[in-house]
């Protein structure tokens, strides 16, 4: 089955590289791996800790998709043949189409690895009581095997964490089958058993976490209030598995079907129960947050467009990242009403404890220059990550924020901190030399624009008062075009038409910039108040558009199908509804 093996690996390199490859940045951000002795002592000192550092030292080169992609197609293939070796040793020669069963779990894990809350830890920990297991195998005498069960359960929960349960029943299957006796088989499991509850209560008494934390496992899901059933299946069928190779109707398939019907069998129901699968782990919404949030990041802001251009943003923070990319290609005063639109929040979304959220609408802030307020958002970012994780994507923009405020003692404590990252670690202490000189700092090209958009007081607002904060930016710096864009689409989402007027006759005796919607405002203004259109101001063929809007509106109403054409126009949103 090598020509098998090889297309599967080939499909899940792929598919983690390509449409789902956000995730692998998605996870990276939420995690900070620091190479420090101090860091690794610190992490094997609590159950299933050494899963849990093995992990986040792979999950860091998720930065690149390429390497994240590979190292979890390379962990589900070592899964799958750890699980072969295991049948081998169970039943030395077995049916050649028996070897399909070892593709099972590997399916399985990994739909569940669609979970994004799923972390690495969890497969590494299998693969690693795998390894164990088959090791165990080894022992020939009955009472040393007992011994040796005992040591491993206690020694992997410490290590691995509570897939020690999946070695427990492993031992117990492994000595049916070898027909080990009754009392011998109570005997274990009665030791094992008390082993396990041992090393709980004693964990609870050196670390502080309650007795349901450490039943359950601290490192497998992100949101340690939750522990998922599949959890707890998944160790179940990576155990079973291999000593299902002996089943007769197995035997039966490897021996009367043909090695091509069998494979083909075998295809067809891993393609039924991937589509089954993805259509329940694979959360369409969270991933739609996830890839908007992986463009920000990257400022991506064509991709974005893109994105947005093929499908609709639904989500709010979707529609915001949008129009975050519009403003930084200044379309946003041209393009906004060809995409949709949830009013003013779809600008500067209001504060949500949520890390994704909390990140774009941080991304907003800080292109804005409003430095302290997006600090704030990618310190709260950092500290609404569930499991209490910190984030290099977060600590790097923090030390960003505070360079530009001219803060430069709080910004070293933080690249120091990077400092002893992989990946990081070279951009902190080119950052480092940069601070040594203020006027790099301010020659910059990004810390530069920012730090010339910044408001000389620092003030507090709320996020009703949005519109007037952006009127301080513009007042701050005139060039500001980003702020430009926000202050005036801002009514205009809001469906405020008095007060966008009020914003555009201050900021024309300002800057002359008049771009379509801005036009379409006007028009619309001039509508509703029966007052002459500026000629000055207004293309005609703005104004003929018009009119044949309101023609339609006026005579068919705004259910007409003729409507459709003007979608992509401010009339359209205010009048209509949101393009669907």
């Amino acid at each position: 089955m090598p020509i098998l093996t090889l297309v599967m690996v080939i499909a899940m390199f792929l598919f983690w590289f390509l449409p789902y490859r956000s995730v692998l940045s998605y996870h990276e951000q939420f995690q900070l791996f620091v190479t420090t002795f101090d860091y690794f002592r610190e992490a094997v000192m609590l159950p299933g800790g050494l899963s849990n550092y093995l992990a986040e030292a792979l999950t860091q080169f998720y930065i690149m998709p390429i390497t994240g992609a590979l190292i979890i197609s390379l962990l589900l293939l070592l899964l799958q043949l750890i699980i072969h070796a295991i049948a081998k040793r169970l039943y030395g020669t077995i049916p050649t189409n028996s070897y399909l069963l070892s593709y099972v779990p590997l399916l399985l894990l990994w739909l569940y690895l669609g979970d994004v809350n799923v972390m690495l830890s969890y497969p590494i920990a299998l693969i690693s009581l795998l390894c164990v297991a088959w090791a165990y195998t080894f022992i020939c005498n009955k009472n040393h095997r007992l011994i040796a069960s005992v040591l491993i359960a206690m020694t992997s929960y410490w290590l691995l964490g509570t897939v020690a349960y999946a070695f427990c029943l492993f031992a117990l299957l492994f000595e049916m089958k070898s027909k080990s006796g009754a009392s011998h088989l109570v005997v274990m499991v009665a030791t094992q058993s008390v082993a396990i509850v041992a090393m709980v209560f004693f964990s609870s008494n050196i670390v502080n976490y309650p007795i349901d934390r450490l039943l359950n496992g601290l490192f497998y899901y992100r949101i340690p209030t939750v522990v998922p059933i599949v959890q707890y299946l998944l160790m179940v069928v990576v155990v079973i598995v291999p000593f299902l190779y002996s089943v007769s109707i197995v035997k039966w398939v490897g021996f009367a079907l043909k090695e091509i019907v069998a494979v083909g069998i075998f295809v067809f129901c891993s393609a039924t129960l991937i589509i089954l699968g993805v259509r329940f782990f694979y959360d369409g919404r969270q991933y739609e947050l996830i890839d908007y949030d992986c463009l920000v990041r990257t400022n991506n802001w064509n991709g974005i467009l893109q994105k947005a251009t093929a499908r609709q943003p639904e989500l709010p923070m979707s529609v915001c990242a949008t129009n975050l990319a519009l403003g930084m290609t200044d379309q946003l005063c041209e393009k906004a009403f060809q995409y949709y639109q949830n009013g003013e929040e779809g600008l500067l979304p209001p504060f949500r404890r949520e890390p994704n959220s909390l990140l774009i609408t941080a991304e907003a802030y800080y292109q804005l220059g409003l430095v302290n307020t997006a600090q704030r958002f990618y310190f709260e970012a950092m500290e609404a990550i569930p499991n209490c994780s910190k984030s290099g994507r977060c600590i790097r923009r923090i030390a960003e924020t505070n360079i530009i405020n001219g803060q430069y003692d709080v910004a070293l404590k933080y690249l120091r901190i990077l400092e002893k990252t992989l990946f990081y670690k070279r951009w902190a202490q080119q950052t480092m030399q940069l601070m040594d000189d203020e006027t790099s700092i301010d020659n910059h090209p990004f810390y530069g624009r920012i730090r010339r958009s910044l408001l000389t007081n620092d003030l507090l607002f709320s996020e009703q008062e949005v519109d007037k904060l952006l009127g301080q930016l513009i007042i701050q710096n005139p060039d500001n075009k980003l702020a430009m864009q926000y202050m005036l689409i801002h009514p205009l989402l809001s469906r405020d038409i008095d007060k966008f007027m009020q914003y555009f006759a201050v900021l024309q005796k300002r800057k002359s910039f008049i771009p379509p919607i801005c036009q379409q405002g006007i028009l619309f203004a001039c509508m509703q108040r029966s007052i002459p259109i500026p000629q000055n101001l207004v293309d005609n063929k703005e104004t003929e558009k018009l009119r044949r809007f309101a023609t339609i509106m006026s005579t068919e109403g705004k259910e007409s199908p003729k409507l459709n054409e003007y979608k992509n126009t401010l009339w359209y949103y205010l009048l209509v509804g949101n393009i669907k």
